[in-house]
């Protein structure tokens, strides 16, 4: 839908709306192959695999810009990773805006809460010399590819005898690596 805006005495502005911005970059995404999804059978999407979220409205002006974020929801290992999507406004006819639509290679990984857990518990048991009883993580976390030190968490550490620590994580060095990601934690005890 175009909406027009207008505030005071300004000039009236033609507007893509956000909500069909987001359905025409879905629509012009679903079936296309995307290579950092090479691990994924096909590799094409289909409407249910992914969303697109966009900040808001763009200008509907050819050349005008704006960047939304492409979410895998297909279950796999790139569950939860998010992309860039660059978006132009391209060409217009009447009331119709063509689009041209980029997307990047993925940006953000979502590092889900039984997988963080596990390296955590991993980490604790070669520090400790003894597994924990238990670990427990708040939720997933999202984590930047290529930073060098990436999201932080705090999780608790059980031990045998049921005392709680403190576990300050930081996911460090995301790589990609064809369709899945490689991470490091870096873990602090308590006061240590």
């Amino acid at each position: 839908m175009l909406a027009l805006a207008a505030t005071g005495c300004e000039e009236e502005v033609e507007k893509l709306e956000k909500a069909k911005l987001e359905q025409t970059v879905k629509k012009s995404l679903t079936g296309k192959r995307l290579p950092f999804r090479s691990g994924k059978g096909e590799g094409e999407l289909a409407p249910e695999d992914f969303s697109i979220r966009c900040p808001g409205d763009v200008e509907a002006k050819v050349g005008a810009r704006t960047r939304c974020t492409f979410v895998d929801l297909d279950g796999g290992a790139l569950d939860g990773s998010e992309s860039d999507v660059s978006v132009r406004v391209r060409a217009e006819d009447a009331d119709e805006y063509r689009l041209a639509i980029k997307i990047g290679s993925v940006v953000r990984v979502k590092i889900k809460k039984a997988e963080l857990q596990q390296g955590v518990k991993e980490i604790l048991t070669e520090q400790k010399g003894q597994a924990p009883k238990a670990v427990r993580c708040p939720d997933d976390i999202k984590a930047k590819v290529g930073a060098k030190i990436g999201a932080e968490t705090r999780c608790t550490f059980v031990d045998l005898d049921d005392s709680e620590l403190d576990v300050n994580v930081r996911v460090i060095n995301v790589t990609p690596v064809t369709s899945k990601f490689t991470y490091r934690l870096a873990i602090k005890v308590g006061n240590e």
